[in-house]
C-alpha cells in the first residue's frame, strides 16, 4: 500500500525546494547579463564580484564590494561601496510609474546613500537621503571639496513644463572646505578664489507654486574663513534655462583672508560689494539660468551691489 502524501506536506516540500533554488542559484554566473540589463534600462554601470537576491520590500538584488558609475545630467560620478541593494518597483500607482532604487551602504570614502528614481511621462521623480557622505566622492576632481553631507529631499520634475515641478531639500554639511579655483570672467580678466574653510552649511529649499524658495541657508561659523547667509527664490520657467533668480548673499570675510597675498584678486573683485562695515559684503543676483549657461558669460550673471540707506 502506497503511503499517502498530504497536500500540506507537498506544499511545504515545494516551498522548501523553491527557497533552496532561490538561494543556491548561481546568480554570479549571470552578473554580466544582469548588469548589462541594468545599464540599458537606467544608465547605471555596475562592476562587482558577488550578487544575491533580496526579498525585503520590492524584489531586487544585493551586490557586495561594488563600483557604481551613476549618470548626473551631462556628466557622471563614480562610487564604491561595501554593499548595494538595487530594486525595481513603482513610484506611483495612478498612473503606474516604474522606478529603480539604490541603497549604497558604507561608501568607499564614507557614508550611506539612498536614491530612488521614477521614470514617468511627463513627470520624473527623485528621492534621496544621504548620511555622513564624504562630499569629495560626489564631485569631479576639478571641483573637489571636502565635507560631510547629510541631506534628504524629494523632487517631481515636469519635463514639458518645468514651472509645475515641486519638491523640497534639507541640507546639512559639516567640516566644509573648498579648494582654490580660477574664475575666468573674460579673456582679459580673471580672479582666483582661494581655498576656504567654511565649517558648516545648513539650509532648506521648498519648491511649490512655480517658486523655489531658499530659507534658513547659513554658511560658515565665527572662526571660518567666510560666513554669511543666502536668501531669495528662483521663479521657475517653462524650461530650466528660462527660470529667474532673485538671490541675495551677505557674508563676512576673515582678516586672514583679506590680508593673504594669494587672495588679492579675490578681495579686489569683492571690493565692489563692500558695505560700511569692514570685511562685510552684500550682493544680489537678478538673472536667468540661461545667463549662466550661455556660451559667453552674460553681464547679467554678475552680482549687483546692494545699496543700503
Amino acid at each position: 500500500m502506497k503511503p499517502k502524501i498530504s497536500l500540506k506536506a507537498l506544499m511545504i516540500g515545494f516551498g522548501l525546494f523553491f527557497v533552496f533554488l532561490l538561494y543556491s542559484f548561481p546568480y554570479s554566473n549571470f552578473r554580466g547579463h544582469i548588469f548589462k540589463k541594468i545599464y540599458e534600462a537606467t544608465g547605471v554601470y555596475l562592476v562587482a564580484d558577488e550578487i544575491y537576491p533580496s526579498f525585503f520590500g520590492w524584489p531586487g538584488i544585493g551586490i557586495k564590494k561594488v563600483s557604481v558609475t551613476m549618470p548626473m545630467g551631462s556628466t557622471s560620478f563614480d562610487l564604491g561601496c561595501e554593499k548595494l541593494l538595487f530594486r525595481v518597483g513603482l513610484a506611483g500607482i495612478f498612473p503606474p510609474v516604474p522606478s529603480v532604487s539604490m541603497s549604497l551602504k558604507r561608501l568607499k570614502e564614507g557614508g550611506d546613500l539612498y536614491v530612488n528614481l521614477g521614470d514617468g511621462n511627463p513627470v520624473k521623480t527623485a528621492d534621496w537621503e544621504a548620511t555622513d557622505v564624504s562630499l569629495g566622492q560626489l564631485l569631479e576632481e576639478s571641483s573637489r571639496i571636502e565635507g560631510l553631507l547629510n541631506s534628504e529631499g524629494s523632487l517631481e520634475y515636469h519635463t514639458t513644463d518645468f514651472s509645475q515641478s515641486s519638491g523640497f531639500a534639507n541640507l546639512n554639511i559639516e567640516k566644509l572646505k573648498t579648494m582654490s579655483k580660477l574664475i575666468e570672467m573674460s579673456s582679459s580678466y580673471s580672479f582666483l578664489i582661494p581655498s576656504l574653510t567654511l565649517g558648516s552649511v545648513k539650509g532648506k529649499v521648498a519648491i511649490k507654486n512655480g517658486i523655489a524658495e531658499i530659507s534658513q541657508l547659513q554658511f560658515g561659523e565665527s572662526d571660518s574663513d567666510v560666513q554669511g547667509t543666502i536668501s531669495g527664490n528662483i521663479r521657475l520657467g517653462k524650461t530650466i534655462e528660462q527660470s529667474q533668480l532673485q538671490i541675495v548673499v551677505k557674508m563676512q570675510i576673515a582678516n586672514r583672508i583679506l590680508q593673504d597675498p594669494q587672495s588679492a584678486t579675490f578681495v579686489s573683485f569683492l571690493d565692489s560689494y563692500r558695505t560700511s562695515t569692514p570685511g562685510d559684503y552684500a550682493m544680489k543676483w537678478v538673472a536667468s539660468i540661461s545667463d549662466f549657461t550661455a556660451a559667453g558669460l552674460s553681464l547679467r550673471a554678475l552680482p549687483q551691489k546692494i545699496t543700503t540707506p
